[in-house]
């Protein structure tokens, strides 16, 4: 359909109009609908005249699962997530065949508008935590990217610094840019720390990033603790369905960390 390619909506909704309004949902060999093309085009009118045609907005392709929104967020189109999040109220709490949502879509290739305005719609504390099939949170995707205002957003809304990917890292180790850094900065940050008895968190606030990054680090077992913290809240178990990871695999991990073949296609 090159309505899609070409944003011409007008031809769209010719076509819409002569053949009914089901070609909207229809699926080409890997399952994407035209929505998903418009959407990853960033074709904005096409978006929602397909929308207000009854196009679906959670519907998901049969090569990685995604929705039109996680197009959108991974090919960093800003003016396709607003219409998505807003007009059309796509589901944020759904998972690709990596079990990432659009939030660690649009974290992992650097997209910080996209990520912010996913992150604009979302409250509940266990999507913010949500991880990916490398039990990565967005919060470590948003980190390893450098994008710092993400990271804040992600911090004020109850990401947690505390979480450990397949790694064992936390997303403070999520920065380095391979393991080796990382275990070295484990063990700087713990020659810092004092050995003074244990306190907690309330009584020493500047030091829980740093004792944070200690604690749950790997090699943390041959390393004395000189702070103690609390046990952060767990998530509620009703979110298990779409927060627990099914496997273990790097699906957001370095430069390379998206395999696709969309742009193929588009």
């Amino acid at each position: 359909m090159c309505f899609r390619i070409n944003d011409n909506e007008g031809v769209a909704e010719m076509l819409i109009d002569s053949l009914g309004a089901n070609i909207v949902n229809a699926t080409d060999s890997k399952g994407r609908t035209p929505l998903h093309a418009a959407a990853f085009s960033d074709h904005v009118e096409c978006v929602s005249l397909l929308l207000s045609h009854g196009a679906q907005a959670n519907v998901v392709d049969t090569h990685m699962h995604r929705t039109p929104l996680m197009m959108a967020a991974l090919n960093g189109q800003t003016n396709a997530v607003e219409v998505m999040v807003s007009g059309a109220k796509a589901d944020l709490a759904l998972q690709d065949a990596d079990r990432n949502t659009a939030l660690h879509l649009a974290c992992s290739k650097g997209h910080e508008t996209s990520a912010l305005l996913i992150l604009e719609k979302i409250s509940d504390r266990n999507l913010i935590n949500c991880t990916n099939a490398a039990l990565q949170t967005p919060l470590h995707v948003a980190a390893r990217k450098g994008l710092t205002v993400v990271v804040q957003e992600l911090l004020v809304k109850g990401a947690s610094v505390l979480a450990v990917d397949e790694n064992g890292y936390t997303p403070a180790l999520a920065c380095a840019p391979n393991r080796d850094v990382a275990d070295c900065l484990a063990l700087i940050l713990n020659s810092m720390m004092p050995t003074s008895p244990m306190v907690t968190i309330a009584a020493l606030p500047t030091l829980s990033l740093t004792q944070t990054v200690i604690n749950h680090h790997p090699i943390s077992n041959h390393i004395s603790k000189g702070v103690a913290f609390d046990t952060p809240a767990p998530l509620r178990p009703d979110h298990a369905s779409y927060c627990r990871p099914e496997r273990l695999l790097s699906s957001v991990s370095g430069d390379d960390e998206m395999n696709d073949s969309d742009s193929e296609t588009y």
